[in-house]
């Protein structure tokens, strides 16, 4: 039998089996001053990924006066600045129940870009539940 290989620059054949990526939290957070990653991912050297972000956020005690709460997806290229995908914003005075859904958001990703989402809220009154993540694969570059 003969095997022949197509002409190029890659010296394996294309991943035929990727790894599935998968991160996310659920966190109920009380006001305080508080930054959490709900997610920090980077891609791989020498990989890509294909992947969609989504959280939820509910206000779960209404937040006091001078008390703010944000979810910030943001991404950083490799090489480059980091550039905010989406914010859920809950204001002063926000009531209990208020909640904020972030849209699917789809990026197709190389070697060592970077995707965070982070919670802040104020030191005050007030509570906020968070749920999501990634999901998605990863693949030979």
């Amino acid at each position: 039998m003969r095997v022949v290989y197509p002409t190029g620059t890659r010296s394996t054949p294309l991943d035929r089996n990727p790894s599935t990526v998968a991160s996310g939290t659920f966190l109920n957070q009380g006001a305080g001053g508080s930054n959490l990653n709900l997610v920090n991912y980077t891609v791989p050297a020498n990989r890509r990924a294909d992947v969609v972000i989504q959280w939820s956020s509910l206000i779960g005690v209404a937040l006091g006066a001078a008390t703010t709460a944000n979810i910030t997806a943001n991404f950083t290229p490799n090489g480059g600045a980091a550039q905010n995908l989406y914010e859920s914003l809950f204001l002063v005075n926000q009531a209990l129940g208020s909640r904020d859904n972030s849209p699917s958001i789809h990026l197709q990703m190389k070697a060592g870009d970077n995707i965070t989402i982070t919670l802040h809220i104020d030191a005050g009154a007030g509570a906020i539940q968070n749920a999501g993540g990634i999901q998605g694969v990863e693949y030979d570059a």
